[in-house]
């Protein structure tokens, strides 16, 4: 995407990537790292064109 200077990045993070997680603090902190590659990335590329944006969806009922 770089040497083509264009293109799309969509992560899809989590609530848990602003805040602390109960009884999942390796979910919390993968979410919390993929954040901040998100903002670092989007920084280096948008000199290229290349667009780097989380989602960050809320709580959602499930089985779990």
């Amino acid at each position: 995407m770089v040497a083509k200077r264009r293109g799309k990045i969509i992560n899809f993070c989590s609530l848990l990537t602003f805040q602390g997680g109960l009884t999942v603090p390796a979910y919390a902190a993968a979410k919390g790292a993929l954040g901040q590659l998100t903002k670092a990335l989007a920084n280096e590329w948008s000199k290229d064109n290349v667009q780097v944006n989380g989602i960050c969806p809320g709580y959602i009922k499930t089985d779990m």
